[in-house]
């Protein structure tokens, strides 16, 4: 059951990066996220292309926790891997979208801090060799 809420709660988190990708490129309008072309709360101006740019690693992104949750769904030996890296990304991201991204921030955090526990207790759980202690 936990293993199958956080494959939906990634897939979820993906798809809410669409937000990220539609704005930049004028597919919709979305009340709370204007289209601009600033990045960390106004203080650079990126211009139209580089505002475009983001909105691509938006949809990579999108297309990366899509992934990962799959793999979390099927308990696949590289999602763990793969959410940690795009979490990481994503809270990078996030920051650059500030003010607007800020609910992404805390949802990275929490996605990382469960990776770093999910790692560690798979580690304690392996004897010397690597492999699973009885």
């Amino acid at each position: 059951m936990i293993r199958r809420t956080a494959a939906a709660g990634l897939a979820l988190h993906g798809l809410i990066h669409l937000i990220g990708f539609v704005s930049p490129w004028r597919i919709a309008t979305l009340e709370g996220f204007a289209y601009r072309t600033t990045v960390l709360g106004g203080a650079f101006d990126i211009g139209d292309v580089g505002a475009r740019a983001m909105g691509l690693v938006w949809l990579g992104l999108t297309f990366g926790f899509l992934a990962a949750g799959y793999g979390v769904w099927r308990r696949r030996s590289w999602a763990v891997g793969l959410t940690s890296v795009l979490a990481m990304a994503s809270l990078i991201v996030c920051v650059a979208g500030l003010p607007e991204s800020a609910a992404g921030v805390a949802i990275d955090v929490v996605i990382l801090t469960t990776v770093i526990y999910v790692a560690f207790h798979k580690s304690r759980s392996l004897g010397p060799t690597g492999r699973s202690m009885p």
